[in-house]
């Protein structure tokens, strides 16, 4: 079994590991950690590396939030400009097009948990790689 914190866009190293696993279970009842890939990605633009990152909204810093109960904070566009950034850098790679219809509901839902749109995320790249989209959560 895989125990894997479900993460936006995850790394390709985190594929590796689902492919490895005969079971894959993400962690939501962990308590949530800034500066990781759970709410940013990178992907390589024009102009190099470029961060991709999901506002979060802080109600309390005082306590310790799950993963499960992260809220997107929805008053920032960061959909808008996260498609716009991968379109801006991937149009012309082969096969986009076949791709940006099934990235669109990404972008375009409106999501209240970072990780139902971290779920999403994963259903997406999983879809593209033909594999199997079982998973589990704790």
């Amino acid at each position: 079994m895989g125990l894997f914190l479900p993460t936006y866009f995850s790394p390709i190293s985190q594929y590796s590991a689902i492919i490895n696993s005969k079971e894959v279970t993400f962690e939501v009842e962990d308590n949530y950690q800034k500066q990781t890939y759970r709410n940013r990605c990178y992907i390589y633009g024009p102009n190099g590396k470029q961060l991709l990152n999901i506002p979060i909204k802080h109600l309390d810093s005082s306590t310790r939030k799950k993963t499960k109960d992260t809220l997107v904070d929805s008053k920032h566009p960061w959909q808008s400009q996260h498609l716009k950034s991968i379109q801006t850098a991937y149009r012309n790679s082969p096969f986009f097009e076949f791709y940006e219809d099934d990235l669109l509901p990404l972008f375009t839902k409106k999501y209240k948990f970072l990780v139902d749109v971290n779920i999403d995320s994963f259903l997406f790249l999983m879809d593209a790689l033909q594999l199997s989209s079982n998973y589990s959560k704790t």
